[in-house]
């Protein structure tokens, strides 16, 4: 049997780049649903981002220049000035496909990745509405585990997939 490796580099905005592999163990290489894919690279976001951290939220994440942040203490938004936003905040359950409430929609299409700084993140995309949310699972220095989600709507999702790839635990 040929195994067969594949292997995609990804331009994100503002230069940043991902190269994306599929997992040996990936059912994609059967070419059945669910594959799990994993970030073997990716380089910092450009140095015109700027870092918010957060000892509150125990998360560090990059976020493009020119937008602002706003941490109400419940979710923090980042927000463009077209007015694209982007907010992070605690999850009450770990399905990222989980709708909001009184709403029924298609099950989203969901993938799993897990980035350079070992944060392994479940995103869903739902395809009548276009939000995308991520499930971030990060682990504390003690080991144990705490999730955030980032979400966002809209086509683009350039700018969502860039500050998902930054997110990494602080300090």
């Amino acid at each position: 049997m040929r195994r067969l490796k594949v292997i995609a580099r990804i331009v994100l905005v503002g230069g940043a780049s991902a190269w994306w592999a599929p997992r040996l163990s990936s059912p994609a290489l059967a070419g059945s649903p669910g594959a799990q894919w994993s970030i073997v690279g990716v380089r910092q976001a450009p140095s015109t981002w700027k870092t918010f951290t957060s000892t509150v939220w125990d998360v560090a994440l990059d976020c493009p220049p020119g937008w602002t942040v706003d941490d109400d203490g419940d979710e923090v938004t980042f927000r463009s000035s077209d007015g694209t936003t982007i907010v992070l905040g605690r999850t009450g359950t770990d399905a990222p496909s989980e709708p909001a409430p009184r709403r029924r929609t298609p099950k989203p299409a969901c993938t799993t990745s897990t980035t350079s700084y070992d944060v392994v993140a479940t995103v869903c995309v739902d395809p009548t509405s276009l939000v995308r949310r991520a499930v971030l699972v990060l682990k504390t220095r003690d080991g144990r585990q705490f999730r955030l989600a980032l979400r966002t709507r809209g086509r683009d999702s350039q700018i969502f997939d860039a500050m998902l790839a930054s997110v990494r635990r602080y300090p």
